[in-house]
């Protein structure tokens, strides 16, 4: 996706916003709101089975592998994918973000995934929003993600049962525990590399 682009000093209102909700008040997507001890009670939350699974024990420490980047074996103009019926590709700025509509990650071939690689390896972030994914089912799930190399299970989170390379980004919007991390911070955004120290 080469792009050529002018800069041109930014107009007030015209600066591209994506909101993204990252707590979510479950007693809003439970039926009836039941909740124990403070959490949600999981048989009334459409994707309980997602819910994290805490496995005690720990897992073989990494072994090195030889990383195949699957980006590099795309076609560099990404026909397969830019060329994808209906979909429409935005930049976000551009330098980076690219932000996708009408297309359903699950529905990618094998082809438009080593574009995919590749187009976020150029553009750093790329936007899916409007996914059936949570909705494909995990084993689906599991293989999208293997496309483009080993999986990981974490050390340290919880994971989704029966499939530990599987890792729930989950907050129970009831238990406080992300508020507390950050009431004394200026801001609620905060930054971190996960396991670096297994490198």
């Amino acid at each position: 996706m080469a792009t050529v682009t002018e800069s041109a000093p930014s107009q007030a209102g015209t600066e591209k916003y994506i909101p993204f909700e990252t707590s979510v008040n479950y007693e809003k997507v439970a039926v009836g709101g039941a909740f124990e001890n403070g959490r949600l009670e999981s048989s009334w939350y459409k994707y309980a089975s997602y819910l994290p699974h805490n496995v005690p024990g720990k897992q073989p420490p990494l072994e090195e592998f030889q990383h195949q980047d699957v980006g590099l074996r795309a076609d560099p103009e990404k026909k397969a994918l830019l060329n994808a019926p209906g979909a429409v590709f935005d930049e976000i700025t551009p330098a980076i973000g690219t932000e996708v509509h009408n297309l359903q990650l699950s529905s990618l071939t094998s082809q438009q995934r080593d574009e995919l690689a590749l187009l976020a390896a150029e553009r750093g972030v790329v936007v899916f929003k409007g996914q059936d994914f949570a909705d494909i089912g995990k084993d689906r799930q599991r293989e999208f993600g293997a496309h483009f190399g080993p999986l990981h299970v974490h050390q340290m989170g919880g994971q989704v049962k029966g499939y530990p390379e599987l890792l729930p980004v989950y907050r129970d919007f009831t238990a406080g525990a992300v508020d507390n991390e950050i009431k004394n911070n200026v801001s609620s955004i905060k930054w971190h590399s996960d396991m670096s120290y297994e490198m």
